[in-house]
């Protein structure tokens, strides 16, 4: 024989039937008639119990940045590719200073990698070794397309502008008004 007593829920007044509800009385818990009720009453008394529990962090999302984001992950990335690799954040950072964030091939202004909705690899910047025989250091590295990297692969910088230029005059040749697309958005 089940005994069910009659109750009011404790935050939307409803009444309702419980068993076991002289135990949760004894110990000091409210009635609920149901889960929802339960917790809207639990994130309503939440901040009196932990006022951590109502912090926001988005208010702080951006406060982390500093002069080296962005370049920290071309850092670790030359870093673990097996070449010797000395340069420093300084030195990328001078770098894409001295370039003024436009790649030296295409002239189109570059963006730092990161965590976007698409990083298009024709305005993504990339590090590549100016001379690809050499490893990671100081006055061997330039920020170019990512495309263009790719393209680029082991190739030296005067050849990679030979290839460059060879395009070029294929696409005149080809169809001289053809306009490519690729102004900078």
């Amino acid at each position: 024989m089940e005994r069910y007593v009659d109750l009011v829920c404790a935050s939307c007044g409803k009444a309702f039937q419980r068993r076991e509800a002289k135990r949760n009385q004894r110990l000091g818990r409210q009635a609920y008639c149901t889960r929802a009720c339960s917790g809207r009453a639990s994130r309503e008394n939440l901040p009196a119990y932990d006022p951590a529990a109502t912090y926001v962090i988005a208010r702080h999302a951006a406060n982390y940045r500093d002069r080296y984001t962005g370049f920290r992950e071309h850092l670790r990335r030359c870093c673990r590719r097996g070449h010797d690799a000395t340069t420093t954040l300084d030195d990328l950072v001078q770098q894409w200073e001295n370039q003024q964030g436009k790649c030296p091939y295409t002239g189109l202004t570059l963006v730092q990698p990161g965590h976007h909705a698409c990083n298009d690899v024709i305005h993504t910047a990339s590090l590549d070794r100016i001379d690809s025989r050499l490893g990671y250091v100081a006055g061997n590295v330039q920020f170019v397309s990512m495309a263009i990297n790719y393209a680029k692969n082991t190739l030296t910088h005067t050849e990679m502008v030979m290839l460059c230029r060879v395009i070029a005059q294929h696409w005149q040749l080809e169809n001289p008004t053809a306009a490519l697309g690729l102004e900078e958005a």
